[in-house]
């Protein structure tokens, strides 16, 4: 039933932008993928059955079959607890996103831009807002649906990315947008956050040169608009300003947080004892850090270090296989190779910091823009 996929895009979206927990462990995006599941079920032919998905879909399930297997194991011999599977149940939630998104670009297509458009305004404003009432602390702005620092960078990053891949698909002239949209994420004041933004309008400046032809007149309307974006973002990291003075004290900390983040590292390996080849090779479990530690927060800091602790040589194999299927496909099937490259090197570098593919609000950016692309793509090819 078409209700079903209605109501699993507005979840979603409201999720991401409004609000998120409604009960203790329980989200708005929950529901909506669980709305999505009975549409699965209720659906004869969904659009996500094409002979294109076959590879992403035998990828994935290798990689979450080989982790339930396992951590089942772990479990039956006392090394991890019950909570350990809901982290495996988020990353399948995650991966299911991603044919969510291709679905209701293809099926609700109207819906489903006018409504994120609605929710990036909302967003974009309340940011303008905070930025006008001083609402900065040494992390920089929040976000309306969480205050969590990084978190909320990846929000608004998110936005610009949407609004790029709308741009260079050409369904929207919204490249002003953009650049209003970029304020918010330096705003934030979280360097890797604003080091992908300024790669983001590098690209979107490069790949708008060379699909024009590099013609004089769009030339300099591109360089003047970036350069009016690159004064800016100068201007906001040298000037007396308060984000300024922020800005500038968390650039010039960069020595102390590498050096930080390396100990920090080293530390987190050290905690976890490695003690045989099973170890190395299959992990630890997943959710182990929040077991050992007993709290809730991520903690380790690095998607690589983290995917090694809980999941080994042999599950971060297969995760990466996971991701390099969905981009190879995206890749063979999208005129916009440099959008699909800009997705890989930005969460590439946000993985050396944060757990950015697993378990977090970015992760669900990069299943998000995925099927936005992959959406877009069916959409041309099965339904013109």
């Amino acid at each position: 039933m078409r209700i079903f996929l209605y109501l699993a895009i507005s979840f979603v979206l409201l999720d991401q932008f409004i609000i998120s927990t409604i009960l203790p462990n329980i989200t708005l995006f929950d529901v909506g993928i669980l709305f999505y599941v009975l549409y699965i079920l209720t659906i004869r032919r969904p659009i996500t059955n094409k002979r294109i998905f076959i590879p992403i879909k035998i990828a994935g399930t290798l990689y979450f079959l080989s982790l339930f297997v396992y951590n089942t194991y772990l479990f039956i011999i006392n090394k991890i607890e019950i909570m350990s599977f809901f982290y495996i149940i988020k990353e399948m939630e995650y991966f299911l996103l991603f044919f969510l998104l291709v679905n209701s670009y293809y099926y609700i297509k109207k819906y489903s831009l006018n409504l994120l458009f609605v929710l990036v305004v909302i967003n974009v404003l309340y940011a303008y807002i905070e930025m006008v009432k001083g609402g900065i602390s040494f992390y920089g702005i929040g976000a309306l649906v969480t205050g969590s620092p990084e978190p909320s960078a990846s929000i608004y990053l998110m936005i610009v990315f949407v609004l790029a891949f709308l741009e260079l698909n050409k369904i929207k002239p919204v490249f002003f947008f953009i650049i209003i949209c970029s304020f918010p994420v330096i705003a934030t004041v979280s360097r890797i956050n604003i080091v992908s933004l300024i790669f983001i309008i590098f690209i979107i400046v490069i790949t708008k040169l060379y699909n024009n032809g590099f013609s004089i007149k769009k030339k300099n309307a591109i360089i003047n608009l970036s350069m009016f974006v690159l004064i800016i973002i100068l201007f906001l990291s040298f000037t007396q300003t308060q984000y300024a003075e922020v800005l500038s004290e968390r650039i010039y900390k960069l020595d102390n947080a590498v050096e930080n983040r390396s100990d920090k590292w080293a530390n987190e390996y050290e905690l976890y004892s490695f003690d045989n080849i099973e170890d190395y090779l299959f992990g630890k479990g997943k959710g182990i850090p929040e077991q050992i530690k007993q709290d809730s927060t991520l903690g380790v800091d690095s998607q690589y270090l983290r995917s090694f602790i809980e999941m080994g040589v042999m599950g971060s194999f297969l995760h990466l296989l996971l991701l390099i299927t969905t981009i190879s496909v995206l890749w063979k099937n999208s005129k916009y190779k440099a959008f699909i490259l800009t997705i890989v090197i930005v969460f590439s570098l946000k993985s050396i910091t944060i757990e950015a593919l697993q378990v977090t609000r970015p992760a669900i950016s990069f299943w998000g823009l995925a099927g936005l692309q992959m959406g877009y793509i069916i959409n041309k090819r099965y339904n013109k």
